[in-house]
């Protein structure tokens, strides 16, 4: 399997993006400072890249992936992307390879729900899959989430309206919520 890679720009953050068969299956948020390259080009050498690369190979790891098989395609790429992003944003998820527990892919597939610039709780999450209780199941499989952004683990927020944690760091998720809030507004 070819597994192409490469930075996008979303909402004004670095987001390393793979994809395969042309379906996104890895999404990592690299918030170091680094350039990302010239004329919108994103494939270049660079220490947003590395991490996303490092980030991306131990996700693999233990898989039948052969981690040489990866490869640097913007184009590709964005295509992609974009695409998964415009099924997301209609509640779908065909573009996007999850890989998980039958659990786990519940929750994220609940996300997709979630419009842009809307914030739920750990809580209606539950409530959505049909498991009230199972508010802690539910918190841990958003931890795992590895699309970040495209699954928007971002748009849930704790009980009492706060942030809560984000695997990608508070900073990144304030920044996402405002950004959405701003574009939905």
């Amino acid at each position: 399997m070819q597994i192409t890679y490469a930075l996008i720009d979303v909402l004004g953050e670095k987001l390393f993006v793979a994809t395969a068969d042309g379906k996104v299956v890895y999404a990592t948020f690299v918030d170091e400072d680094s350039s990302l390259g010239m004329d919108g080009s994103y494939c270049v050498a660079n220490q947003a890249m590395s991490i996303g690369v490092e980030r991306l190979e131990e996700f693999l790891r233990g898989s039948s992936v052969n981690i040489d098989a990866l490869k640097p395609d913007y184009g590709v790429v964005k295509r992609v992307f974009d695409l998964a992003l415009s099924g997301v944003e209609k509640g779908g998820g065909e573009y996007l390879l999850l890989g998980g527990t039958e659990f786990q892919k519940k929750v994220w597939q609940s996300l997709l729900t979630i419009k842009h610039g809307q914030v739920v709780g750990y809580v209606d999450v539950a409530k959505a899959i049909g498991n009230r209780k199972a508010v802690r199941a539910v918190a841990s499989a958003i931890a795992k989430n590895n699309i970040a952004y495209l699954i928007p683990c971002h748009r849930v927020v704790c009980a009492d309206g706060s942030v809560g944690g984000y695997r990608w760091g508070q900073g990144v998720k304030r920044r996402l919520l405002s950004a959405e809030k701003q574009k939905s507004s």
